[in-house]
Order: C-alpha cells, then sequence, then structure tokens
C-alpha cells in the first residue's frame, strides 16, 4: 500500500484516488471541448467530442512506466517549441513599414475614456 505524508495519514487510503475519480468528468469534458475548438464547425455535438477524448486517451492511460510517459509528453513539448519558433519568426518577418505590435493598443480604446 502507497505510503501518505504523517499530515494525511488519518485520511482513509481510497480518498486520494476517490478525488481524482471524481474531478475526472471535468477534465474530460475540457478535453471534449478542446477538440470541439479543432473543427468547430463539424455537425458533432458536445457529448461526442468528450466521448471522442476518451476513446483517443484509452491506450495513453495504459502507460504505467515513467519512460512510457516521457514518450507521451513528447507531443506537448513539440508544441511549445513551435509555438516558439513561430513567435520568433513573426517577430523578424514584419511585413509593412509599422514595428511590431503597432497595431495593438493597450489600455482602454481611445476616446472610451
Amino acid at each position: 500500500s502507497p505510503h501518505l505524508s504523517p499530515s494525511l495519514s488519518p485520511l482513509p487510503p481510497s480518498l486520494p484516488p476517490a478525488t481524482g475519480a471524481l474531478l475526472l468528468p471535468y477534465f474530460m469534458v475540457g478535453t471534449g471541448e478542446s477538440l470541439k475548438g479543432l473543427a468547430p464547425d463539424a455537425p458533432i455535438c458536445g457529448y461526442s467530442w468528450t466521448a471522442i477524448a476518451g476513446l483517443v486517451l484509452i491506450v495513453p492511460i495504459q502507460a504505467t512506466t515513467m519512460r512510457l510517459l516521457s514518450y507521451l509528453s513528447a507531443p506537448s513539448s513539440l508544441a511549445v517549441i513551435i509555438t516558439i519558433i513561430m513567435v520568433v519568426a513573426e517577430l523578424f518577418t514584419n511585413e509593412g513599414d509599422e514595428p511590431f505590435g503597432s497595431a495593438g493598443t493597450v489600455g482602454p480604446p481611445p476616446g472610451t475614456t
């Protein structure tokens, strides 16, 4: 059985897994909503997106070693690296004569105060 820290020892050992099981539906709905953003015009309801997310996660959930989990983190790391490259490329490929960020404003829009 897993050893809990002394501050958690009065709690039953089933409490942490039960807490995670109660939070799982919220994470699944969030994952389904994020998948919905990939194809907003698709004729699929929100519950179906959540079911698709659940089916996609069945295989990765079976990872039981840290090595397998590290392989699962590779797409996330790759996405962060690609995003950084895209931002840096946008900084250096400035179309037009205006400096980067000059089209944006800080604070309330002009004429509103």
